[in-house]
């Protein structure tokens, strides 16, 4: 377990041990925003003449290749399947 993983975990455990709702939302917050920071790899689809790039939490199209973020959701993006989905 990496050092994010862990601080998920800590997070939900206190969310359960949490008295208030707004604890409870704000230790979830935090959760959601880790998440994001570990990368997530990258959709691609390939089309008749070219490849389209989709974020995989937010599904939106990514305009520009290599981006570390999307840019809609913030999601860390992971580009390491791309020479293999152009093999495809």
């Amino acid at each position: 377990m990496n050092k994010t993983e862990s601080a998920i975990a800590y997070l939900q455990e206190q969310a359960c041990k949490a008295k208030s709702m707004d604890a409870v939302r704000s230790l979830h917050l935090a959760e959601i925003a880790l998440k994001k920071t570990q990368p997530m790899l990258v959709n691609h689809q390939k089309t008749f003449w070219t490849y389209k790039h989709y974020c995989p939490v937010c599904s939106e199209l990514i305009t520009k290749e290599n981006l570390r973020f999307c840019d809609k959701c913030g999601q860390r993006l992971d580009w390491s399947n791309y020479w293999e989905a152009l093999k495809r």
